[in-house]
């Protein structure tokens, strides 16, 4: 008899020399062989390529071991065709259906326990599926870092969506590919680059707003899954081949601007969990988009003032205008640069019941500075809807930070965390933010080092307590280096006689009132870009 220590430790055998999952199927196949089982089938999920595979024993003479890609990739409608054959056992993990194995015996082996062997087997699959998933966690990261430096360098849109679609295609497999842009003034949607079309097939792909799955994604901005094309009556062909089919919406600025579209040549190619890595794509291609656009808006002007302005606006449209509303804070911000462009950031975003915010000052100034704000800005949106731990979040932040830019440079900030009525700093070797509390004012001497210093920093949190009409405000060295008529740095003593004087009127009041004394003091002209971010307690 096959005792079940035998049973795990050959596995455990197999486990160590195997680092592929094929490699462990097929060393187990092999030792089901030598138990003289002489036929079984294999069928399992693959994740990364979105398909279903199929693996096989047969005859007992040899060992044949395919991968064979089912154009059907819908596991469960795989397994009620089997479903009905003796001998099948399925493998599961937390709920989710991973495959299934059937035995095939021509005669009774004497002590094959096949519940003892699948419980085993369930569980190594289950930790190569584990292992997977990180892998390819790392690789869509890995992926939108490379997406987003390519962004920085490329101004032509051309170049910019043809590195969107190829990085794409590492991550999420596909047959053909196509970015539109919407024209409501003609109430349809035009081509902006494609892949994988037929040259006599392109009329097709100039659609209507509301003809066909992409127009309907266009009309409602709603993303849209096909798992077979054929049962679609909005449906229009462009391809022969095309099975099945994804659509997510281009978005900037709550609006649709655009449509992302992918076609596969098998049946439920796509699913839910894809709408997350498109989407991030789809919001890189939002922003080439609006930076094509207002570059070809300026492309008449003169080079180095158009760039300027063009590098302006594009900053002044990362900067937020509107500021979010909570039951228990209110929160307001102004930046004003040095130059036409700066280095200073803010910004905000609410994933679920949490509020995040940010405070950044980029070192130097100018055009170089604003394109690493771009970076930063793209950094924090994308990782901050993780779902990880504040303090994961920033040393992502930093590890990116670290391999993304020049030694010289280098970025001071403070992220912010409020969930209900709690607040949580971490602050990354910036300016220390300064809390007004029972009529005094303290300083939060807490910190940690600069981001993009070290590769592997581990960063700490703190936590504060405010009462109703405390005062968080959170500043860039540029406000306490304004120079006065004495020539002298006004310094952090300075900064908080501002904040003691003006703590009592509204948020945009105090930043205006700031912004008026500095501008005074200076005779208008700023050393340094400087920003305000203020946090106060309702009553």
């Amino acid at each position: 008899m096959i005792k079940k220590e035998e049973i795990s430790a050959k596995l455990l055998s197999l486990v160590k020399i195997a680092d592929k999952k094929k490699k462990f199927i097929s060393g187990f196949l092999k030792f089901l062989d030598n138990q003289g089982l002489k036929e079984c089938v294999f069928y399992l999920k693959n994740e990364k390529k979105g398909c279903v595979e199929k693996f096989y024993l047969a005859d007992g003479k040899y060992l044949k071991l395919d991968s064979i890609i089912e154009e059907d990739c819908d596991l469960k409608k795989i397994f009620s065709i089997h479903s009905k054959e003796k001998g099948y056992w399925k493998f599961e993990f937390d709920g989710e259906f991973l495959g299934f194995i059937i035995f095939k015996p021509k005669k009774k082996i004497k002590n094959f326990d096949e519940e003892i062997i699948v419980n085993l087997v369930n569980i190594v699959l289950k930790n190569f599926l584990i292992k997977e998933r990180l892998d390819f966690e790392k690789e869509i990261s890995k992926t939108l870092y490379q997406v987003n430096i390519d962004l920085s360098l490329y101004l032509e849109l051309n170049n910019i969506l043809k590195k969107i679609v190829e990085s794409l295609k590492k991550i999420i497999d596909y047959n053909a590919v196509a970015i539109y842009i919407l024209d409501h003034e003609k109430n349809n949607l035009k081509t902006l680059y494609f892949k994988g079309f037929p040259k006599k097939n392109l009329e097709k792909l100039k659609v209507k707003i509301g003809q066909g799955l992409v127009g309907l994604v266009a009309k409602n901005g709603k993303p849209y899954i096909s798992m077979n094309v054929n049962n679609e009556k909005i449906y229009v062909k462009a391809r022969e081949k095309t099975k099945s089919e994804i659509v997510v919406p281009i978005i900037s600025k709550d609006k649709t601007i655009g449509i992302l579209n992918l076609e596969s040549n098998k049946l439920s190619q796509y699913s839910k969990k894809h709408l997350r890595i498109l989407n991030a794509f789809a919001s890189i291609a939002a922003i080439a988009i609006e930076r094509s656009n207002l570059y070809r808006e300026r492309i008449e002007k003169n080079k180095i003032e158009r760039e300027l302005e063009i590098a302006k606006q594009i900053q002044d449209r990362m900067i937020p205008k509107s500021f979010p509303k909570h039951n228990y804070f209110e929160i307001f911000g102004g930046t004003e640069p040095a130059e036409i462009v700066g280095g200073d950031f803010f910004d905000f975003l609410r994933v679920g019941d949490i509020l995040y915010f940010v405070i950044a000052d980029i070192s130097g100034k100018g055009v170089p500075a604003s394109l690493l704000v771009a970076l930063f800005k793209s950094a924090f949106l994308i990782i901050f809807k993780k779902e990880k731990s504040f303090e994961e979040k920033v040393e992502e932040i930093n590890s990116f930070v670290y391999e993304n830019t020049e030694s010289n440079q280098f970025i001071t900030a403070i992220f912010g965390k409020i969930d209900g009525g709690n607040i949580e700093l971490i602050n990354c070797g910036h300016n220390y933010p300064l809390l007004y509390k029972g009529k005094r004012i303290y300083t939060l001497k807490k910190g940690n080092t600069i981001l993009g210093f070290f590769k592997n920093y581990k960063y700490s949190s703190f936590n504060i307590k405010m009462n109703p009409e405390n005062i968080l405000f959170l500043y860039t060295d540029g406000l306490y280096e304004s120079i006065g008529v004495l020539k002298k740095e006004i310094g952090l003593r300075g900064v908080k006689k501002y904040l003691n004087k003006y703590r009592d009127m509204s948020l945009p009041q105090i930043w205006n009132h700031i912004l008026k004394d500095v501008k005074k003091i200076s005779a208008g002209n700023l050393l340094d870009d400087f920003t305000i971010l203020i946090v106060k307690r309702k009553k």
